[in-house]
């Protein structure tokens, strides 16, 4: 689903804060080796 939603194949659903456009705009401001990242695996609990 990470994939999905990163490649922009999938949509989130809910009123999200706007993680690709937060990533997009971080790398405009600070360069290319900025940005969001995330991570998940199946069945692991939030840290």
């Amino acid at each position: 689903m990470l994939e999905r939603l990163r490649s922009g194949e999938a949509r989130g659903q809910g009123r999200g804060i706007g993680l690709l456009n937060i990533d997009d705009r971080i790398k405009i401001a600070f360069g290319e080796a900025y940005g969001v990242r995330v991570e998940s695996e199946p069945g692991e609990a939030p840290a």
